[in-house]
């Protein structure tokens, strides 16, 4: 034995192989938990493909208002522009209202009849959103939505019909734009 490992072995409760094991033990089952919760998707991202998952809001705005009849569109912005985020109603609500409306499960009665759509940039805190969401938002990437539960159903139909047609879908009219040209 040389003078260094007898000098640590004189330290009482300490031994070398046992406190070396236990560190490595616990580094592995840290990076096995991580790779774990990582790589388990959230129940409430799609499942479907995305070929023809538009890839702006503005874009994903056409194609909702183009699937769902009666459906109307709401900028989040003021300016009524359509950055990241869209309002889809199927209300006769004021736009200032359908703005104000609170992102939370508890208050989830206000969002009858209306969701909101968000492309995330960052994709991190989406599963945050989800979590606290429930069954309330569901996630394809890289667009979250949240609100009445009935609306995210007929915007998941929508969007598996979009996965089946061609990419040029979205350009289509919607029943509202062609019911005015006439």
């Amino acid at each position: 034995m040389s003078e260094r490992e007898s000098r640590i072995r004189a330290i009482p409760g300490c031994q070398v192989g046992t406190i070396g094991r236990t560190f490595l033990f616990t580094v592995a089952l840290t990076a096995v938990y991580s790779c774990q919760t990582r790589s388990k998707p959230s129940e409430s991202v799609s499942e479907i493909s995305t070929p023809n998952i538009p890839d702006s809001a503005a874009e994903m705005a056409k194609l909702l208002r183009s699937k769902l009849q009666g459906a109307r569109i709401v900028s989040t912005r003021a300016d009524g522009q359509i950055d990241r985020s869209f309002l889809l109603t199927v209300r006769d609500s004021d736009e200032d209202a359908l703005r104000s409306l609170p992102r939370v499960p508890d208050r989830i009665k206000q969002w009858r009849g209306t969701v909101i759509c968000e492309w995330l940039v960052d994709w991190q805190p989406a599963e945050l959103f989800l979590e606290e969401w429930r069954e309330h938002g569901f996630a394809q990437p890289p667009y979250v939505f949240f609100g009445d539960k009935d609306l995210l159903a007929q915007i998941k139909v929508a969007l598996r019909a979009a996965e089946t047609s061609p990419a040029s879908s979205a350009d289509s009219p919607s029943p509202a734009s062609s019911h005015k040209s006439r």
